[in-house]
């Protein structure tokens, strides 16, 4: 059972090092991929109460709480990550992603292209989350511009 071999081994991890936030991240991660994300938002959230500043775990938590549609939720995370890492374009894209996913597409567009500022070569997700922002405005012909740039970008298969 994976599951519960999951469960041993963060168990003997996390006795030995739950101070180290890889190791808090990856578990919370691997939670999260096999469902049981009340136990990684469990996680994470013990963990930020000894070590509030914890960007990479902060990240996390926002990923987890969109995929949930907890959306005010999500969205305080991405703003305390901004607020303590406020040159990391992935910090403002996830927050911009997320504001897209709760239709407040405006405010969106903003951190998407705050992000696209910091990162001169922006991952094709950047211009999907704001095709999506521009789909949600009614702007179809910007959004599908955005979606072009997207696949203009994506790796070319093998």
């Amino acid at each position: 059972n994976y599951t519960a071999q999951l469960e041993k081994t963060a168990e003997r991890a996390l006795r030995r090092y739950k101070a180290d936030t890889q190791i808090v991240y990856m578990i919370a991660e691997s939670y999260q991929v096999i469902g049981m994300t009340d136990e990684a938002i469990e996680l994470l959230e013990e963990h930020l109460k000894a070590k509030p500043w914890d960007v990479h775990c902060l990240y996390q938590l926002g990923l987890i709480y969109q995929d949930r549609g907890q959306y005010d939720k999500a969205i305080a995370s991405g703003q305390r990550a901004i607020e303590l890492d406020p040159n990391s374009n992935n910090n403002y894209e996830k927050l911009g992603q997320t504001l897209s996913f709760a239709e407040r597409p405006d405010e969106a567009i903003e951190f998407i292209k705050k992000g696209m500022r910091l990162n001169p070569f922006p991952e094709p997700f950047y211009y999907i989350d704001l095709g999506r922002c521009y789909t949600l405005k009614g702007e179809y012909e910007k959004a599908l511009k955005e979606y072009k740039k997207a696949l203009q970008r994506r790796p070319k298969a093998p």
